[in-house]
């Protein structure tokens, strides 16, 4: 009953979001749980940046590719008219979920963005590529910035 509240109102009561995406993510993945905000996310009912945002967090419980979700993760990471923490996050999941190509993605607009948010989200979700392919964002930007350094290191053990 809970979860249906939840999914139910997105629309209704979007200033809840962050709660509704508290509990659904407290308890575990659900495919079903996903496809409904997916659904959502990707409906003309989405119209706040930051319900996004909050929203796209319960996607970090994927457990495995999802092409339709990859899509839309993939669309939101490169629309740079989205908000920073959006694009952030999304990096960051298709880091984690997403295949080659997607990785590949990620590596080849390192220099495209001037954000840091960004570029830290980046280099963390590159992580699953060779080392030959992503050492040479890591070499690079260890030497520009301390944070990046400490990013880098994070994502080289684990």
């Amino acid at each position: 009953m809970a979860v249906s509240f939840c999914l139910d109102n997105f629309d209704k009561l979007p200033h809840l979001s962050s709660y509704f995406i508290n509990y659904l993510t407290s308890l575990g993945y659900d495919s079903n749980i996903a496809l409904r905000i997916l659904e959502f996310l990707n409906s003309e009912l989405n119209l706040y940046s930051w319900q996004e945002m909050w929203l796209i967090r319960y996607f970090y419980l994927t457990p495995e590719f999802d092409t339709n979700l990859v899509t839309y993760l993939r669309n939101i990471f490169l629309d740079r008219n989205k908000p920073v923490a959006i694009r952030s996050i999304a990096a960051l999941i298709l880091g984690k979920i997403g295949m080659i190509p997607e990785l590949n993605i990620l590596k080849d607009n390192f220099n495209k963005t001037d954000s840091l948010w960004i570029k830290r989200s980046i280099i963390l979700g590159i992580a699953r590529l060779p080392e030959s392919s992503r050492n040479h964002v890591y070499n690079y930007w260890k030497k520009k910035n301390w944070c990046f350094e400490i990013t880098s290191d994070y994502s080289k053990w684990h």
